[in-house]
Parts: structure tokens; sequence; C-alpha cells
């Protein structure tokens, strides 16, 4: 008798502590409450950009993330962004970083992007009056003359034209032209060198050239030549329909991002290049007109209806 009752309470305990126990596991699952995680918006990838693209509302979307999962460089306002360029391509869907975005004036401080496709910077030495009294600027354009000594047994110098009409990419470290509300104050240091913009066997001239003599540059007048200036005004007259072949009438025709004369330089074609017009004009403060066009290796820009002509004109 007392077996059993000692067998009946060993078996009421071991219900009583499994019991206990179950309580106790469900209490602590319990106990914990789920906090909610913060959740926050950034911007992504709508469609793939290509780098060196420009950055528009349509190629940008929002997402949204745990905020304790966001990078610090996330792009989380579209706005601050729309307009400028990734330095690398961007797959669709992915999150923007801000050191993956740079603006335009950024572009033009480095000289590696403003070299048109094809060309190449080279730099030669100069001085005070080789320079045009340190006039010449970036973006202008120059002749390069060279004069050399005559081969021995001949007296006096040999002068002689070797370029014309080439681009400059920088004077010393400058790579953009001094704007109109920047203080002169007459006391800026003078530039030793000035790098120009040169097809590859233009390259290698003018260093022959600079090893044999001294080269002198020759600044070219931005107003347009008076062929131009009279195509031009023919031109501007007609409005061509899109999709038009037009041909550039300039040695070299310069292909600009915006619709002015300042704007940024995005390439340069040679003279009798076709050019396909894509049907949008603007005009400039100065009555110049515009046309958007397309060059042959599909890149696309604004050049000047004054050195541009109809095909079969």
């Amino acid at each position: 008798m007392k077996t059993k009752k000692l067998l009946f309470l060993a078996i009421v305990s071991g219900l009583m502590t499994t019991l206990l126990f179950y309580l106790f596991i469900n209490r602590e699952s319990t106990v914990t409450v789920d906090k909610a995680v913060p959740m926050a918006e950034v911007v992504t990838a709508s469609l793939d950009i290509g780098k060196n693209e420009k950055i528009t509302e349509e190629n940008l979307s929002m997402a949204e993330f745990p905020e304790n999962q966001i990078h610090p460089e996330a792009v989380r306002d579209p706005q601050s962004i729309i307009g400028k360029y990734a330095s690398a391509d961007i797959k669709q869907g992915e999150i923007l970083m801000l050191h993956r975005i740079y603006e335009a004036k950024e572009e033009e401080n480095v000289i590696s992007r403003k070299i048109s496709e094809g060309f190449r910077a080279v730099s030669i030495s100069t001085d005070f009056v080789k320079s045009v009294s340190n006039q010449i600027e970036p973006d202008d354009f120059v002749d390069v003359v060279l004069s050399e000594e005559t081969p021995s047994g001949e007296s006096g110098i040999k002068t002689e034209l070797i370029l014309e009409k080439v681009r400059v990419l920088s004077v010393g470290k400058r790579l953009t032209e001094k704007q109109n509300n920047e203080a002169d104050t007459g006391n800026e240091s003078e530039y030793l060198s000035v790098t120009l913009e040169l097809k590859q066997e233009d390259s290698v001239k003018i260093i022959n050239a600079g090893e044999r003599g001294s080269l002198h540059l020759v600044l070219n007048s931005q107003l347009s030549s008076k062929e131009e200036a009279e195509t031009g005004e023919q031109r501007e007259q007609e409005n061509p329909a899109p999709d038009t072949q037009l041909v550039t009438l300039s040695k070299r025709s310069i292909i600009r991002k915006e619709p002015r004369l300042n704007g940024y330089i995005t390439s340069i074609v040679d003279q009798d290049t076709k050019l396909r017009f894509l049907g949008k004009e603007e005009t400039d403060e100065e009555g110049r007109l515009w046309l958007f066009i397309e060059t042959p290796d599909k890149k696309q820009g604004w050049i000047s209806s004054r050195i541009v002509k109809q095909e079969g004109e």
C-alpha cells in the first residue's frame, strides 16, 4: 500500500514539474515582444544607368529598406541627384550611392574627361610672350607656329605654321575659363605650359617640332568667320525637318552639351561630317540658333546652325 502511494506521488510530481516547465517556456516566448523595425526610403535605379550617363527622373525609383540596413552613402532624395552623372555603371534595382555621382562642373576639372574621343592631350612649354601675354584660356582655339634655326650654312630663322585651330584644354593647371564674376586681382601667376587637344599624328608632330625649335601660339577669334556667319544667316532662316541630314562646314565643328557658346564640349567633328537632325531647336541669348543632332557614332548634342548646311545644298 505504501509503495503504491509513493508511486502515485511520483507520477503527480512529474506531471506538475512538466506542466510548470511548459508554462515557463511559454511565458519566456511571449514576454519578448517583437519591436517594429523602422523603415526608410532610398533611391534606386529603375533602369540600367551607364557610366557618365545623365541621371533623370525617368531612371530613378524609390524602395523601402530597414533603417538599420541602409548604407550612410545611400541617396534618399532623388531631387538631389537629378541632372548629375553616374561615375560608374549602375544596374537596375541597385541603390544609388553619393560617391558614385558627380556634377558636370566636377567633370570639367578632370582633364581626361575633357578630351574628345579619338584625341590626345599634349602639353607644351610656353612663356608670357608665346602665350599671347597669358591671355589664352581653356577652350580657346590657337594656331601653332614653329620657329627654328635654318640648317648649317644658311643664316636666319625659319618660321612655319604647323597646326591650325587647335583646342586648348588647360593653361597651367587651370581647366576652365575664368568667369566674369571672378575677381581679377592682377596678381595671378603666369602659367608656363599649355595643354592642347590633338590627333595622335599631330601629337607626334608637335613634340618633334618642340625639340627642333621654339613653339608660339596664335590665338583665334571666338567669333565665327565671315563665311560661317554668311552661311548662318542663310541657315537660320530655314528650319530643317526632323531626321534631315546635315553636313558640317568648318574644318573642326564643336558639339556641345548645352545650346550656348560656353556649353561643355562633348565632341569635335571634322569638316563634311554628316549629322542627323533630331528635331529640337533652341535660340540662345545672342539670337544664335542651335540644332540638336546625332553624330555618326551615335553621340548627341547641340551644334550652331551657322556651321552646318543641309546635305545636297
